[in-house]
């Protein structure tokens, strides 16, 4: 029998690990390499641009990483790269200017 951590897990991994994250994923991931930044700038760029008020939470393992993390606060993404990842994600905010964020 299962234990209620490996239930909850489970859960949490169906959650999150749906073709839609995966999709999402893959586009920021695409976008990263093609602006040579890493990840987290993308997705810190994502996440600020966002109309609603949005408080990105993230750790870090290290002092490097951290600073590194930081540093994705300058990301700026373009109207079109937000229009991009908002299709992907379903959100629906693809359909707001920039100006409205």
């Amino acid at each position: 029998m299962e234990s209620d951590k490996s239930v909850k897990e489970a859960a949490l991994q169906s959650s999150y690990a749906n073709s839609t994250n995966r999709t999402l994923f893959s586009a920021i991931k695409e976008l990263a390499e093609k602006r040579k930044v890493p990840i987290s700038h993308i997705v810190l760029g994502y996440l600020l641009s966002q109309r609603m008020a949005v408080i990105p939470v993230f750790s870090s393992s290290s002092i490097e990483q951290l600073n590194d993390t930081i540093l994705g606060v300058e990301t700026q993404l373009s109207e079109d790269e937000i229009k991009s990842l908002d299709s992907l994600n379903g959100s629906g905010l693809g359909e707001c200017s920039t100006a409205d964020r």
